[in-house]
C-alpha cells in the first residue's frame, strides 16, 4: 500500500535558466517521506546549464525534462501538468524548500478526508541582513497561502482550473482566486510546510523585483474602463491645472475658471475618501491599477497644498496663525518620515515581526527601503498604464 501511495504522485517545478537553488529542492523532494513518482521540471530560457548540471548529478526519483523556448511561470505549469499521467499532482517552483513530511502529511489528509486538495503553505526566511530588512517591510513573519507547495488532482488543473498564460507575476493569486470561488474541496492547513530562500540579496535586485512585478502582474480586472479613468485622471490632475494658460486671455475669455487648480485638487481628494469608503463598504478591488494610481496621485495633490499653503490662507502674512515658515520643505520631511513610519513600523508588525526586532535603530532601514521599493511600484505602474493603453489603441 505504502507504495502505491508514494507512486500516485508527480511534482511539476517551472524554472528559468538554472537557479542555484535547484538542487537544493531536488535534494529535498528527494528525500521525502513519501517520495513522488516523478519529478517534472519546466525549464524555459537558457537551457545548457541544467542539462549539464543533469548529466552531473543523479537522484532517486526519476526527473523529466521538458524545455521550451519561453514560457511565463503559469503556461510553465501547464505544460508540466499535461505531461503527469499520476492521479495527483504537487506544485514547487525553484526557490521553496519543503519540509520533509511534505508529501505524505498532504495526501494522507486529502485521502482521510476526501478532499480535491491543499494549498501550500509558505514562509520566507532570510540568510543575510538585507534579506532580513527586505522580509520586514514585505513579507513580514505571516505564512502565505501559495501554489508552490500546493497539492490537488490532477484532472482538476487539466479540464477545471488551469494556470493563467497571460500574467509573468501573480498568476498565482489569481489562480487561488478561482480556487476559492470554485466548488472543489480545497483544504488550508495552518502550519508551514514551505520554505522560501532566495529573497533578493541588494537594494538593486529588490527595487527591480518591484518594478517589473508592478509592470507584469496580476491585479485583478483590468478593463478599459479601469484603463480611462486612469487616463482621465492623469489628464485632470496634470493638463487641467493649465487651462487658463491654454485658452488664452485669462479673465477676458468666458472659458476662464476661476481658482481652477484648487478646485482640481480639493476634488481629487473628495473623490479619494469617496473612493475608499465605497471600496471597504462593497468590498470593490482595491490593488488595482486606478486605486494605486489615485493614492499617489492624491499624495502629490497634497504637496500642492503646501506649496500653495501660505498664499491661500495667509496672503504671505507672518502674522497670521496660519502662517508656515517653509511649509512645503516641512510637508516633504513629514511625508518622508511618516513613510518610513508606516514602512519601517506599522506595516511590519502588521505583518507579525516583533516591534523588538526593530526598536531602537532597525525600523529605518526597512523604512528607507519600503519608501524605495513603493517608488518603484509607482514608476512601475505609470509605465503599465501607458502599455496598457497602447495595446487597446493597438486592437482598436
Amino acid at each position: 500500500m505504502k507504495d502505491i501511495i508514494q507512486n500516485d504522485i508527480s511534482v511539476v517545478i517551472p524554472v528559468l535558466d538554472y537557479p542555484q537553488t535547484l538542487p537544493k529542492i531536488l535534494n529535498a523532494i528527494d528525500n521525502q517521506i513519501y517520495k513522488p513518482r516523478e519529478i517534472i521540471i519546466v525549464c524555459s530560457g537558457n537551457h545548457q546549464n541544467l542539462k549539464n548540471f543533469l548529466i552531473k548529478y543523479k537522484f532517486k526519483i526519476p526527473i523529466n525534462v521538458k524545455y521550451v523556448l519561453k514560457a511565463l511561470p503559469g503556461e510553465a505549469r501547464n505544460i508540466g501538468v499535461s505531461l503527469v499521467e499520476n492521479p495527483w499532482v504537487a506544485f514547487l517552483d525553484s526557490k521553496t524548500l519543503p519540509d520533509k513530511d511534505w508529501l505524505k502529511t498532504y495526501f494522507e489528509y486529502c485521502l482521510q478526508n476526501n478532499l480535491d486538495g491543499m494549498v501550500g503553505r509558505t514562509r520566507f526566511i532570510a540568510h543575510s541582513n538585507f534579506q532580513l530588512t527586505y522580509k520586514y517591510c514585505s513579507f513580514g513573519n505571516i505564512i502565505y497561502n501559495t501554489v508552490p507547495g500546493t497539492l490537488i488532482k490532477t484532472s482538476l488543473v487539466k479540464n477545471k482550473v488551469p494556470f493563467s498564460k497571460k500574467y509573468r507575476y501573480g498568476e498565482d493569486r489569481l489562480w487561488k482566486n478561482v480556487i476559492r470561488k470554485s466548488s472543489l474541496k480545497i483544504f488550508t492547513p495552518n502550519e508551514k510546510y514551505i520554505d522560501y530562500i532566495d529573497l533578493p540579496s541588494n537594494s538593486l535586485e529588490a527595487i527591480k523585483k518591484y518594478y517589473f512585478s508592478s509592470l507584469y502582474a496580476y491585479y485583478g480586472s483590468e478593463t478599459k474602463l479601469e484603463i480611462y479613468m486612469s487616463l482621465f485622471l492623469i489628464i485632470y490632475c496634470t493638463i487641467l491645472p493649465q487651462w487658463n494658460y491654454i485658452i488664452d486671455g485669462w479673465t477676458d475669455n468666458p472659458l476662464f475658471i476661476p481658482h481652477i487648480s484648487k478646485i482640481i485638487t480639493t476634488s481629487i481628494l473628495v473623490f479619494y475618501v469617496l473612493h475608499m469608503i465605497f471600496s471597504k463598504k462593497f468590498y470593490l478591488n482595491q490593488s488595482s491599477i486606478f486605486s494605486y494610481l489615485l493614492k499617489y496621485i492624491t499624495i502629490i495633490s497634497i504637496l500642492f497644498i503646501a506649496l500653495n499653503w501660505n498664499d491661500v490662507f495667509t496672503n504671505w502674512s507672518e502674522y497670521s496663525p496660519l502662517y508656515f515658515p517653509h511649509v512645503t520643505k516641512l510637508y516633504i520631511l513629514t511625508l518622508i518620515f511618516c513613510s518610513m513610519i508606516n514602512r519601517g513600523i506599522i506595516i511590519p508588525i502588521k505583518k507579525k515581526v516583533n516591534y523588538k526586532k526593530l526598536i531602537p535603530f532597525k525600523w529605518i532601514p526597512v523604512g528607507l527601503l519600503g519608501v524605495l521599493l513603493d517608488s518603484a511600484k509607482f514608476f512601475g505602474l505609470f509605465c503599465r498604464l501607458f502599455l496598457k493603453l497602447n495595446t487597446l489603441k493597438r486592437n482598436r
